[in-house]
């Protein structure tokens, strides 16, 4: 399989992939959600802070709470035994009780890493202890340092499975659409490797990939349902922050790539900015000086702004420069500026459920048309670094050409010295032969003639043809052959001149032709190899036919007849000669006879 039909295999599978599992992703949401037991969402809540006490419904974000102070809510209801109650919670520590009773709590101080001013989110059910009937709960939070501001989630009550299966009914199908960028971002990274001897060195698959691991991460991180199975809450913290802040850092070295303006001042700028960004974030936390919940309010600015400024640059690159790419890259990431600035207004108005939904739906769109965009470009590569083998391999056979022309006009040197050497010898003898016969010592003479016995010089430079670039090359590969004890039978009638057909692609077939045969010969194992090469002019069309003996039976590729030479140059010789026969409105055949190789091709002369 070539490349180019790895590539298109690598596509279909991709998208079929996807497909596939958005349909999975489809069924495990709508099994999720069928009846399974009775879950209680409590969304009425009596809660009092410094402020006084009031009634609210959930889910409620209840702001202007000086951080660190208490708020205490309260609720009653209907349990069963073996019920557990599910607590969802943001920066908030907290103590909760069922009846008066302790029975859980989260976030006392060092349980979490001491660069944290606040616990980090956490998802956690906890045993009722057997109670049935109505039952009053109290949770005591201490509010967030770090924001001035109480999120509550509405709590859940029910059987442990119970609840589970609404927190994957609910959370699921994003936490499925995660670990689908997950896999995705993996096959791109590991695809990208079979690119490294390119120049683009598979870029063009690694930085779309690392935007998926690195969404991936942010948004599994964050889910709900993860943390509940995980119970790794400061972890998740902060592989949430990392992959939301790292994650434009590959999509500026991609739209470099994809806008071919790796040296662009602002893209280059862009990249600066967003590294010392995340730098100075992280060291910022690590002091224990500004939490990463607190900086990414400037990365909910920064990300949706980089993106947009992306889009605009490659719609700038693409119609000022008419560079198609750059016009094909601006519309794939204008799907992610688009959901850039739903997840932004998601951050402050917080429409959980749609707009992260939707976020994640434009970030795969992305991702999906920027391999795709990928794989097109890396079919052009491929093509482009194979056409320079092919170049390169009917380079080496012009100066192979050339130097078999210089052999040839040599041995003619020679041959000529030694004819003018002879014709100057053959005056002294002539001098000589007749002053014996007008002497009349014929006895003499005769005997000078028979230590004479000059014998007439055979040229050294075998004609097999009138056209001196084909006899050159058809005489330094006979004898190449002959030098190898390979049968070599060459009969030839190629014109001298030929008006549609130029010395060098005379030159590129032939020498094709006879290369393959030579290397085909040398792999052959007991018996005499040979080889037989037949051209005849008819008309205004050259007909040529080589057969050759055969090692082993030839490999077939997609494309025809892939030969067994060096990495990288496997059947380039026969689809070179193909290109010029069709290029001369002729065809070439290759097939196997009675245990030979055949090429047999046609084309205008």
């Amino acid at each position: 399989m070539t490349r180019s039909d790895a590539l298109s295999s690598a596509a279909f599978t991709l998208v079929s992939a996807l497909l596939l599992l958005v349909l999975v992703l489809q069924t495990l949401g709508c099994d999720a959600q069928r009846p399974q037991g009775t879950v209680t969402q409590v969304t009425g809540v009596d809660l009092r802070t410094e402020d006084g006490e009031e009634t609210l419904s959930l889910p409620v974000s209840v702001g202007d709470l000086s951080g660190g102070s208490a708020a205490t809510m309260t609720f009653s209801v209907d349990a069963e035994p073996g019920d557990v109650l599910y607590l969802h919670t943001v920066y908030s520590s907290y103590r909760v009780y069922a009846n008066d009773e302790l029975i859980g709590e989260f976030g006392a101080a060092g349980s979490y890493p001491s660069f944290l001013s606040d616990p980090p989110s956490e998802a956690a059910s906890y045993s009722l202890g057997g109670l049935s009937g109505t039952v009053q709960v109290r949770v005591e939070f201490t509010t967030p340092v770090s924001r001035s501001s109480l999120y509550l989630y509405p709590p859940l009550v029910g059987s442990g499975p119970d609840v589970l299966r609404s927190l994957v009914g609910q959370y699921g199908p994003a936490l499925a659409a995660s670990v689908v960028f997950f896999v995705i971002g993996l096959a791109l990274a590991v695809f990208s490797l079979s690119f490294c001897r390119f120049e683009l060195r598979g870029r063009r698959f690694r930085y779309p990939g690392m935007i998926a691991l690195l969404s991936s991460v942010w948004q599994m991180s964050e889910n709900t349902l993860v943390v509940y199975l995980l119970q790794r809450p400061s972890l998740l913290y902060l592989l949430a922050f990392a992959g939301m802040f790292l994650f434009t850092i590959p999509l500026v070295k991609l739209t470099m790539i994809a806008v071919d303006r790796r040296s662009s001042l602002l893209l280059r700028t862009l990249l600066a900015v967003l590294e010392a960004a995340v730098v100075v974030a992280f060291a910022l936390q690590l002091a224990g000086v500004v939490q990463l919940s607190q900086s990414s309010r400037f990365f909910t600015v920064l990300l949706p702004l980089v993106i947009w400024v992306l889009t605009a640059y490659s719609y700038y690159v693409g119609i000022r420069g008419k560079s198609k790419g750059a016009l094909h890259y601006a519309l794939a990431v204008s799907l992610l500026a688009v959901g850039s600035a739903l997840e932004a207004v998601n951050y402050y108005v917080r429409v959980i459920g749609l707009v992260s939904g939707v976020f994640q739906a434009f970030m795969l769109a992305f991702v999906v048309a920027a391999a795709v965009l990928g794989m097109a470009v890396a079919r052009r590569v491929y093509a482009e670094s194979l056409r320079k083998v092919e170049l390169d391999r009917d380079v080496q056979l012009l100066e192979r050409s050339i130097e078999a022309q210089k052999e040839h006009n040599r041995l003619l040197l020679e041959h000529e010295r030694d004819l003018s050497k002879l014709r100057h010898d053959m005056r002294h003898h002539y001098v000589l032969i007749r002053d014996m016969a007008d002497g009349g010592r014929y006895d003499e003479l005769s005997a000078y003639l028979d230590r004479l016995d000059v014998k007439p010089l055979a040229s050294p430079v075998r004609t097999y043809c009138e056209n001196v670039v084909a006899n050159a090359m058809v005489a330094y590969y006979a004898g190449f052959a002959e030098e190898r004890g390979y049968r070599f039978d060459a009969k030839l009638d190629i014109p001298a001149t030929m008006p549609h057909l130029s010395d060098g692609d005379l030159c590129v077939v032939i020498g094709n032709l006879l290369e393959n045969a030579m290397e085909a010969c040398a792999k052959v194992e007991g018996g005499t190899p040979q080889v037989v090469f037949r051209a005849r002019r008819q008309g205004p069309l050259l007909f040529m036919t080589l057969d050759n003996s055969l090692g082993s039976e030839p490999r077939r590729g997609a494309n025809g007849f892939v030969t067994s030479k060096r990495g990288g140059s496997h059947g380039i010789g026969l689809r070179s000669i193909q290109a010029i026969a069709e290029e001369h409105n002729g065809e070439a055949v290759f097939g196997v006879e009675n245990g030979m190789f055949r090429s047999s091709l046609f084309l205008e002369i």
